[in-house]
């Protein structure tokens, strides 16, 4: 379990190593990420920022396709942020029934 922590948190430090390791299943691996990222609060380990500048840098080197990794990131995001305003609805609705208010 240490291992997957290690290697999460440091994802975007080994992003070339990846890339030469699945190929083109870099691109799920970086929606992935950055999707459970966004959409999770709790999942602060995971690289988000630096993922996305080594991603840039590999693409700027020709070893990633700029408009493919432009669309896996605006999904990811989009995708990211809606699970986390549903999870937050539904936490709300809970919460809501739950406590009564005191005025």
């Amino acid at each position: 379990m240490g291992t997957f922590f290690y290697t999460m948190s440091t994802f975007d430090k080994q992003l070339g190593e990846f890339l030469t390791s699945y190929g083109l299943y870099i691109y799920a691996l970086l929606f992935l990420l950055v999707y459970l990222k966004t959409a999770f609060v709790v999942l602060t380990f995971i690289p988000g920022d630096s993922l996305v500048f080594a991603s840039g840098a590999l693409a700027a080197v020709g070893s990633l396709n700029i408009e493919t990794l432009a669309i896996v990131f605006f999904l990811a995001t989009i995708c990211g942020d809606n699970q986390n305003f549903s999870i937050g609805r539904l936490i709300k609705g809970w919460n809501s029934k739950r406590l009564k208010p005191f005025y």
